[in-house]
């Protein structure tokens, strides 16, 4: 059955955001967490969009060729 959560991911993932929320927060005088939030947001919206990308034909997920009839389009 496959996880929802890899939790290996999460423990890599969140010490790398804080990162990047950090630097945002120098840069532009954000706060901290704010900044943090803004970074979370954008990895959780690319996620879902490599996830939708992936299962459409042709793609990672899905590597099925569409039909000839989609080709000559």
């Amino acid at each position: 059955m496959k996880r929802l959560v890899d939790w290996k991911v999460v423990a890599i993932t969140l010490p790398v955001a804080s990162l990047i929320g950090w630097g945002l927060h120098w840069w532009s005088g954000l706060g901290f967490w704010p900044s943090l939030a803004i970074v979370i947001v954008a990895l959780a919206i690319n996620a879902i969009v490599a996830l939708v990308e992936d299962e459409l034909p042709g793609g990672f997920g899905n590597p099925k060729r569409r039909s000839h009839s989609d080709e000559s389009r």
